[in-house]
């Protein structure tokens, strides 16, 4: 019985064995050739139909022209950013000198007014020169005293030599007197004594 068992036994083991070999072998077989088959598709032959050629041909001036198209734009992006400097530039390096040349007539208006407070201020202060010039406002005269007399010549004539001292023109006087607001002369076209104080104290 056991002799009989191993007959019967030892065929299927052999068989099994076998049958596991040829499965291994074919595995094998099958991922190496797997394993080929990128090669093979990577070396495949180009395309060289007319038809391929054109097609390529196509898809590369397709690129080139969007590569082109979004320079351009990058450029023009780039120009316009420039230009918008610039422009800001400008328009801060216009508001300053506008700011300085406002500042500069400022002060300028300033020191004319200096100049004139201080002319009319040493005329008030020496006796013969406001003398001089009170004789040249306008005042009654005549036999009756019913006759206005004064002379706007005679008050300059007084008043000139304290202006030039300050650097300034009879002209200069009545313009920055005027632009001060004080009425200086009165209805004959003689100055005011008072609106001459006044002009003393301006801008105090």
């Amino acid at each position: 019985m056991l002799a009989g068992g191993l007959a019967l036994i030892l065929p299927i083991v052999a068989g099994a064995i076998l049958f596991s070999r040829r499965s291994g072998t074919e595995s094998s077989g099958d991922t190496v050739s797997r394993a080929a088959v990128s090669p093979l598709i990577e070396s495949a032959p180009l395309d060289t139909s007319p038809e391929a050629v054109e097609t390529r041909k196509k898809a590369s001036a397709r690129q080139r022209t969007w590569r082109a198209r979004a320079y351009s734009i990058e450029k023009a992006r780039a120009e316009w950013a420039k230009l918008a400097a610039q422009k800001d530039s400008l328009r801060a390096e216009t508001a300053r000198r506008a700011a300085a040349l406002s500042d500069s007539l400022r002060r300028a208006e300033e020191t004319k007014r200096n100049q004139v407070r201080s002319a009319v201020a040493a005329l008030l202060a020496n006796p013969r020169a406001l003398n001089s010039f009170m004789l040249g406002a306008s005042h009654p005269g005549g036999l009756l005293g019913n006759r206005t007399r004064g002379d706007l010549q005679t008050q300059i004539d007084a008043l000139q030599p304290f202006l030039t001292e300050s650097g300034l023109t009879y002209q200069q006087f009545k313009d920055i007197v005027k632009a001060s607001g004080i009425t200086l002369f009165d209805k004959f076209g003689r100055m005011v004594p008072d609106s001459l104080h006044r002009v003393a104290g301006m801008g105090r």
